[in-house]
Formats: C-alpha cells, sequence, structure tokens
C-alpha cells in the first residue's frame, strides 16, 4: 500500500459536485456544538493562578520522569570507589597482541599515587554525562596486572619462534614447485643448441624439470656419526651392502604323529656364496636357531624376528603359506643389514648340507644356548664366553655363570638377594615406556584390523547365500524378462562377494603383514633393552665382589705375617681378576647403550616408511574395491533397467 498516494488523495468534499448545495441542517447543528478545551481566541487572557498551577504540574511530572530515570540508570556508578583505584594513565590496555601469551604470570597491578587518585575521584564524583544514556556498569575488558615491558615481550616471542611444526616442515618440503608452461625464446634456444652435437642434444630429456626439494625422512642419516669426508655411517653401510635373492618356498610336510613337521626350502642367489648359489632344506627351528645366536653374536642390534610358536593349527594351508612368507621377509632383512649378512652363523644357515651338527658346533664354541629357545621373542642369553673371553669364561661357567656364584654367596653368608640393576640413563626408560604404549596401540590395530576382516568374510558369505536365493527365483521363470534380470541380478552379487575377498586378502598381505611384523620387532627391541640392563645387572654384582675382596685385600696387608703371604697373593690374583672382569663388562655396557640410541634411530624412520608403504597400498585397494562395486552395478543398470 503507498501511504504518500494515499494522503493525497481527495477528501470527500472534493469529490463532491461543486454545484451540489450543501445540507442547512448538518451545517446548523455542527455550529451549535462546543467544547471545553476550545482554544480561546486571540483577546481572551488566561487567569495568573490558572498559569501558575499549570506550570508546577509540569516542572513536577519532570522530576518524577527524572526521579524514575535515576532509580533506573544511575548516573553515577556504583562500583566507582572500586575504579578509582586505578588512574587511567597507569592502566594499560587489556587487549592481547599478536606477541603477548594468553596468560602470563609476568602481570601485576599498578596501583596510582595517592594524589591522582584523589583527583581522579573528585572528576569521577562531580562529572555528569551530557547524554541520557545509561552508564555501562561492568566493562568487558580485564586490567592487567602488571604491564608488559620490553622485556617480557622478546621473551615471548622467542618462545614463539623455538616452537616449530614437523608436519608444516614436511608440507613445505614436500610442496609442489610450479613451473612456467611458456616456451622458451627462439634465440635462447638457438644459443644452447650451438653448443651441443647432434647425439648429445638426441639424448638429452624431452622436459627439463625444476629441481625437487629431499624427503622430508632424514631422521637417522643426520643422527648418525660421520668421518671426515662427510659420509655417514648408514651411507657407508649401504655402499657396503650385497645384493641377496632369498626365496622361501615349497613347504611339505615330513614324519608321522609327534614327530611331524614342516619342512621349507630356501633358495639363495648371491656373491657371498660358494658359486653365488645355494639351495638347502630348513625347518622352523632352525629359524628361531639363527634369530638366538645372531642376538648372541651382536648385541645392542634388534634382529629381525622369526614368527611366534603356535601349537594349535599348525598344519592349516593358510597358516602355513602365512608362516612362510613371514620366514621369507626375516631373511630378507637380515640380508639387508650389512653387519648381519656377513655373519658367519647366517652364511653357515644359509649354505650349509649339514646344518644339525653344524648348529651344535657353533653354539658350544659360542656359548649362545641358542637352542634352549622359549616362546618368549624378548629373553635374551649373555654369553660369558663372549662377554670375559674363553678362558675367564669357560671359569665363569664351570661355577654356574656370574649371577649363580653371586646368588650362592648372598644365600650362604649374608642372606640378601643379589643387587638390582637400576637405569642411570632417562633414555632408556623413556624408550621401554614408548614401546609398551606403541604395543598396547598396534594390537589394538590388529584386533580392530582381524574384526573387520571377519566382518568383510562373513558379508561375503551372506552375499554368496543371497545370490543363491535369487538364483532360485530366476529358475521360476514367471516370463522370459524377469527371469534374466534376476539371473544378472545373482551374477552381479557374485562377484561383489569375489571382490570383498580379494580385499580382504589384500588387507591381509599388507597391512596385516605390516602390524605383526612390528608387534615381532617390538619383542626384539625389548630383548636389546634387556641386554643392557642384564649387562648393567653383571656391573653390579662384579663391582660389589671387587669391592668386597679390595677391603679384604687391606685387611690382609695390615697383618701380614708369614703365614698370610700365599693368601695375600691369592686374593690379589683374584682381585685383579674381578677389575678385569668389572672394566669388561663396563666397556660392553656402554658399547650397547651407543649401539641401542643408533638402532631405535633407525628402527623408527623404518617404521614411518614401513607403515606409510603399508597404508598407501591399503587405502589404493580399498578403493580400487569400491570402484568396481560401482562399475558393476553400473553395468548391471545400463544392461537391464
Amino acid at each position: 500500500m503507498n501511504y504518500d498516494e494515499d494522503l493525497n488523495a481527495p477528501v470527500w468534499d472534493e469529490l463532491a459536485a461543486k454545484d451540489e448545495p450543501v445540507i442547512g441542517e448538518l451545517n446548523d447543528s455542527f455550529k451549535s456544538l462546543t467544547h471545553k478545551d476550545q482554544v480561546p481566541e486571540a483577546g481572551y487572557e488566561v487567569p495568573e493562578a490558572v498559569e501558575t498551577e499549570a506550570a508546577e504540574a509540569v516542572v513536577e511530572s519532570g522530576q518524577k520522569k527524572e526521579d524514575l530515570l535515576k532509580k533506573l540508570a544511575p548516573q553515577e556508578d556504583p562500583l566507582l570507589d572500586i575504579q578509582t583505584t586505578v588512574t587511567e594513565s597507569n592502566v594499560e590496555s587489556p587487549v592481547k597482541t599478536k606477541e603477548e601469551p594468553l596468560f602470563s604470570g609476568s602481570t601485576y597491578i599498578a596501583f596510582p599515587e595517592q594524589n591522582d587518585v584523589d583527583d581522579q575521584n573528585e572528576i569521577l564524583s562531580s562529572g555528569h554525562r551530557a547524554s541520557n544514556k545509561p552508564q555501562v556498569l561492568f566493562n568487558s575488558a580485564r586490567i592487567r596486572r602488571r604491564p608488559l615491558t620490553s622485556h617480557t615481550l622478546d621473551r615471548n616471542a622467542a618462545t614463539e619462534a623455538k616452537i616449530s611444526d614437523p608436519l608444516g616442515e614436511i608440507k613445505k618440503q614436500e610442496e609442489f614447485v610450479d613451473e612456467s608452461l611458456e616456451e622458451p625464446q627462439v634465440s635462447e634456444s638457438t644459443e644452447s643448441v650451438k653448443g651441443t652435437s647432434i647425439l648429445e642434444q638426441v639424448n638429452e630429456p624431452l622436459f627439463k624439470l625444476s629441481p625437487r626439494k629431499p624427503s622430508g625422512l632424514k631422521g637417522n642419516e643426520e643422527r648418525l656419526e660421520s668421518d671426515g669426508s662427510g659420509v655417514t655411517k648408514k651411507d657407508d653401510e649401504e655402499s657396503r651392502l650385497i645384493e641377496f635373492n632369498i626365496e622361501v618356498k615349497d613347504p611339505v610336510k615330513v614324519g608321522e604323529l609327534t614327530s611331524m613337521h614342516v619342512e621349507y626350502t630356501v633358495e639363495t642367489r648371491s656373491e657371498l656364496l660358494d658359486g653365488s648359489y645355494a639351495k638347502v632344506i630348513r625347518r622352523y627351528s632352525d629359524f628361531r636357531w639363527l634369530y638366538r645366536q645372531l642376538q648372541n653374536n651382536h648385541w645392542g642390534t634388534i634382529i629381525p624376528p622369526p614368527p611366534e610358536k603356535q601349537t594349535v593349527g599348525r598344519f592349516k594351508q593358510d597358516f602355513i603359506e602365512n608362516r612362510r612368507c613371514q620366514m621369507e621377509r626375516m631373511l630378507r632383512r637380515i640380508a639387508s643389514r650389512a653387519s648381519l649378512q656377513n655373519d658367519q652363523d647366517f652364511l653357515m644357515f644359509l649354505k650349509s648340507e649339514q646344518f644339525a651338527s653344524d648348529a651344535k658346533k657353533r653354539e658350544y664354541m659360542t656359548g649362545s644356548g641358542a637352542s634352549n629357545d622359549s616362546n618368549d621373542l624378548s629373553e635374551i642369553h649373555i654369553s660369558e664366553i663372549q662377554l670375559l673371553g674363553p678362558e675367564d669364561g669357560a671359569t665363569v661357567l664351570k661355577n654356574g655363570g656370574l649371577d649363580a656364584e653371586s646368588q650362592k654367596r648372598f644365600m650362604n653368608i649374608s642372606f640378601s638377594s643379589a643387587p638390582k640393576y637400576v637405569e642411570i640413563d632417562d633414555f632408556f626408560t623413556e624408550q621401554r615406556q614408548n614401546i609398551d604404549l606403541l604395543e598396547e596401540k598396534l594390537s589394538q590395530l590388529d584386533k580392530s584390523l582381524v574384526l573387520v576382516d571377519c566382518q568383510r568374510n562373513e558379508l561375503a558369505s551372506v552375499t554368496e547365500e543371497f545370490a543363491r536365493t535369487i538364483d532360485s527365483l530366476a529358475t521360476l521363470e514367471v516370463t522370459k524378462k524377469s527371469s534374466d534380470l534376476l539371473t544378472n541380478f545373482a551374477q552381479t552379487h557374485r562377484r561383489i562377494k569375489e571382490s570383498l575377498e580379494r580385499t580382504s586378502l589384500q588387507e591381509a598381505l599388507t597391512l596385516g603383514i605390516t602390524l605383526d611384523e612390528y608387534l615381532r620387532l617390538l619383542s626384539s627391541l625389548k630383548a636389546v633393552l634387556n641386554q643392557r640392563a642384564k649387562l648393567g645387572q653383571y656391573l653390579a654384582i662384579v663391582e660389589g665382589d671387587m669391592t668386597r675382596k679390595q677391603s679384604s685385600l687391606e685387611k690382609l696387608q695390615k697383618n701380614s705375617g708369614q703365614n698370610s703371604l700365599d693368601k695375600l697373593s691369592a686374593n690379589k690374583n683374584e682381585f685383579l681378576v674381578l677389575k678385569r672382569r668389572f672394566e669388561l663388562i663396563k666397556k660392553s655396557w656402554q658399547d650397547v647403550g651407543n649401539r641401542i640410541k643408533v638402532e631405535i634411530s633407525s628402527f623408527d624412520a623404518e617404521k614411518v616408511k614401513d607403515f606409510r608403504n603399508s597404508m598407501e597400498i591399503f587405502l589404493e585397494s580399498a578403493i580400487e574395491g569400491q570402484k568396481e562395486s560401482i562399475e558393476l552395478w553400473e553395468t548391471f543398470y545400463q544392461n537391464n533397467l
């Protein structure tokens, strides 16, 4: 509705015709009417009493309105006493700046001088607002306890500079380098062609790519020590690596009843072997012997472990194939380490035709006890022969070992327990906690993956049953068209069932094997930490024996006589033996600790690479499975509907 047009519209009198006569009766009636509040004429004078009463009434009503406004919105702030304690000159801006932390312990309340407070109280108490807007009782801004100084700001800026985003750095390193798509000028290309021959021009690449930044996975290579030429130990090991091609195949069941076991064919091609080729037969217990023997030969090194023992269902075809794959990966991982591929026992495992007798000889010579294997891969055995040498080690073994001698002496004399080793380096304590946490998370992920695999297999079986039901409906042949439609519908479900089975197998061969392998590698990593703890315990035992022997030697020297000379000489020789043992054990303990730090660094880098590759294959397999299902349904829809 347009009000402007309505206001400009003619009134009723204007709508009437100009020549229309006015009704006299109505005109006379309107003239006779009067109103008590009619405005007086110009010549009329208002009495003085009436004018005074009217003015007082106006003032009184205005005063009531003003009192009501003061009650609802007072002119003075009720919190005036609190606000006057701080002057405007001393209050810093409460607005948070970019460099300022949200909560700072370096802030304080700056109290003004008393004179300034009094002056401000007078100003605030005597001041009145020009407008009638209600005053804000509470200000959302907060007063800073201590104003920020330049030193505080510099320190906050330095703190923010130290904070780094590792994901952001990796993202920058892998960032795509934008290249110009414009063709080079003819003059530049002509100058470059002049300096090259025709053959060089033919061999040049078709496109010249801009250099890309290196990968963000530096990790272990940067932490390893380097020599004067700038080549790290990791690069040196990789340069000394000799290629191995190892295959574990053809599993065969051998024996009957209790002696039944599975034998595998291990086929190897390498320059380190005689004739560069070897083909031998090995069983599962031989792989575990190799693990224990390498563990004894290389303290502080993470040895790729074999699959765990299993008593139920170990002759099923799926289990045998899974074990074969795991043992093949174990041998290939060992061969990929320069420090392990040249090991005498590893080469003997790959080429010895009489492995049983050769293994016993090597076990006796090294004192590894590899045949006394337990199911726990983290359990370790420290060979006294390798630790103290053949002669002293044989002497210690005759007495039952280092810990056996200590336990015997403590039980028979002091009736106290053997000294316990307490880790003095926080690095190893934190690593043990991290290993336990990672093992828990990987176990949960493995259980979830097994659950998803079971549900997918169940879905595949239900899909097969549904396809059979559709086939039974198609055999009724109500109409030819409906029968063909149902048949194609059932066939589509069977293909989806096959796709689900392939996806399940692909997950088991990629992510499932990686999870299982790293759960066993964590046990091998625990074994490495247990080696350091065992050496530390031996160190504490020998140190205690050496301290007691030294105190007894000092007593004999004070009470030396003709009869005690032989005893003094024997005690001195025993003290020298204990001192030599202490120095050897301490050196081995320190070397193992340094080696463990390098191994953990390398383990972290390889873990990231392996899981990244497995997750990429896992996701690609899942995407391909979904694409295949979509294509099957699209084909069915186009051909039948």
